[in-house]
């Protein structure tokens, strides 16, 4: 699966799980909890949901559960809290991770005419939409190459580039990249080149709608890709790039510089385009936290 929104209350509290993951939880069975999850939380084949509840006697216990999925091919479907369900009267360790035996533990009780949704003594609930957080350059850390020694890096020109997966089925419709660099960046999306900077004490903000299309994309990706160069003394890349969504979760993947993004002490050619191989590029190092020396904050 791709994505999957789920809507969910309970009588009276409630901690949701997904994959061994803890996504939300909640204490007031009137007003329910909507969350929005996606790779790489979800897994591409067999999922795992599961819920403790605590029930403080008024009014009786009870939980609810819409999941709508977005599957890896681009077909959708729901399930909702039913017979199928299995439900145990402690909460053993581990019982939220992916393997759990839950051979054992009885089906739960009601699902039947009596326990539809809207009927008493729970009544009709307040469900608002899935929110997904927007990050900001606050939120990313300080990389580069695994070259840093003492604080500073050789001078020269490096790559590194992030492919962000959207899922099948899934749409972006716009993208907002904020970024800096020490001493000086080139910046492509989807293969185009968007912007340059020359001073690390500014981010730099380029709001792309529509996104760049090509000839080379690959499907259900946006692939961001940057040449930084460093003039000497400590080098550092820092982003956050955040992709808005016409579907799938409805809101935003945010994406900050991390470990994850791909680093090369060169630059080959065409290293911006979308469909180059780089499985072989090493992570890029983390350096620290935005607000770190020498850069301190910075503004955006």
């Amino acid at each position: 699966a791709s994505t999957a929104k789920i809507y969910i209350a309970a009588s009276n509290q409630y901690t949701l799980f997904v994959n061994g993951q803890q996504i939300g939880s909640g204490n007031n069975f009137q007003l329910g909890g909507a969350f929005c999850v996606q790779a790489p939380t979800l897994a591409p084949g067999c999922n795992d949901f599961a819920v403790s509840v605590v029930n403080n006697l008024v009014p009786d216990p009870g939980l609810l559960v819409h999941v709508d999925m977005i599957y890896q091919n681009g077909q959708t479907g729901t399930f909702v809290t039913d017979n199928t369900w299995r439900s145990f009267t402690s909460v053993p360790s581990g019982f939220e991770l992916p393997g759990f035996d839950i051979s054992k533990w009885p089906g739960v009780f009601g699902a039947g005419a009596s326990s539809v949704y809207g009927s008493a003594p729970w009544g009709a609930i307040l469900i608002p939409q899935p929110t997904v957080p927007t990050f900001s350059l606050a939120d990313a850390t300080w990389i580069w190459t695994n070259e840093v020694s003492g604080g500073s890096a050789p001078v020269g020109l490096r790559a590194f580039r992030k492919t962000i997966s959207l899922g099948n089925g899934v749409v972006a419709s716009s993208i907002s990249v904020t970024i800096a660099a020490d001493n000086e960046y080139t910046l492509w999306v989807q293969g185009q080149q968007i912007g340059s900077g020359t001073d690390f004490n500014v981010g730099q903000t380029y709001n792309l709608n529509p996104i760049p299309t090509g000839p080379e994309l690959l499907p259900s990706a946006i692939v961001i890709a940057v040449e930084a160069t460093n003039q000497g003394g400590p080098a550092g890349l820092i982003a956050v790039v955040n992709v808005f969504l016409s579907n799938g979760c409805g809101s935003v993947i945010s994406v900050v510089t991390d470990g994850t993004w791909k680093s090369s002490t060169t630059v080959p050619n065409d290293f911006q385009i979308p469909n180059f191989g780089d499985s072989n590029w090493p992570n890029a190092i983390i350096e620290g936290q935005y607000g770190v020396g020498p850069w301190g904050n910075i503004a955006a």
